[in-house]
């Protein structure tokens, strides 16, 4: 390493090293520039050494010379290829065809007639996304839905409160298992035009557990009394189970 005897791998890497041999090399920078100026005079050392100890002298002493690399055409602070771009980009068509040679011809009056009374937009066509609206009056849902919903109900708030039914749960069904009278059609059906689901009759067996009981003999019913139904025809199937 510079200033020592020693490799990194050996101690010439330690922190007190390198503050050492930068101190020799520090005090040993006067016996260098004794050393280019006995070069530089000594009559013996040939012309192209002694050269070589002057410019380390006066690049030690901090006079450089500058070296500018001087384009022609260029001047100030323009850069060669805003310079480009400006010759091909800049100028008018007429300039362009003048300096080609080429005679510039006059638009027709129709078009000249045509761009004066056109109107010209500068702006982009954003197809808006229109949202759901309600089945029974088409009244439109707000564009962003609450944090209580993950989708949109079937029916708006006052066509619900007009048929007694329910807030929507979760997932926007406003048509609940056994909220339907007997013998009357969904409100939703009805709608849309098709029959009235029959509770219960195609319920899906959920991971395994056997299907939900039939409340749709019991009328109109709230969610309360549903949960009790449901609670009291499982307590028999576990007593069921027992025997």
């Amino acid at each position: 390493m510079k200033g020592q005897n020693v490799c990194k791998n050996h101690g010439g890497a330690a922190p007190q090293a390198r503050r050492k041999a930068a101190e020799r090399i520090l005090l040993a920078q006067d016996l260098a520039a004794a050393k280019l100026v006995e070069l530089m005079n000594d009559p013996n050392v040939p012309p192209g050494v002694q050269r070589m100890a002057a410019a380390d002298l006066l690049d030690r002493g901090g006079n450089v010379a500058a070296h500018v690399l001087a384009i022609p055409g260029l001047g100030g602070t323009d850069k060669p290829w805003e310079v480009l771009f400006e010759s091909m980009l800049g100028g008018s068509r007429a300039e362009s065809r003048a300096q080609r040679g080429v005679q510039d011809r006059e638009p027709p009056k129709w078009l000249t007639d045509e761009i004066a009374a056109a109107e010209i937009v500068d702006a982009e066509v954003v197809a808006e996304e229109v949202s759901p609206a309600c089945e029974a009056c088409g009244a439109q849902f707000p564009t962003e839905l609450p944090d209580w919903l993950d989708a949109y109900p079937q029916l708006c708030r006052p066509c619900r409160e007009e048929r007694g039914l329910p807030d929507p749960g979760r997932d926007g069904r406003s048509y609940p298992a056994g909220a339907v009278q007997q013998g009357q059609s969904n409100p939703a059906s009805r709608v849309q035009g098709g029959p009235a689901p029959k509770g219960g009759s195609n319920h899906p067996k959920r991971n395994g557990q056997r299907p939900t009981a039939d409340l749709s003999s019991n009328g109109l019913v709230t969610m309360e009394e549903a949960l009790g139904q449901l609670h009291r025809e499982d307590r028999k199937h576990q007593r069921r189970q027992r025997k």
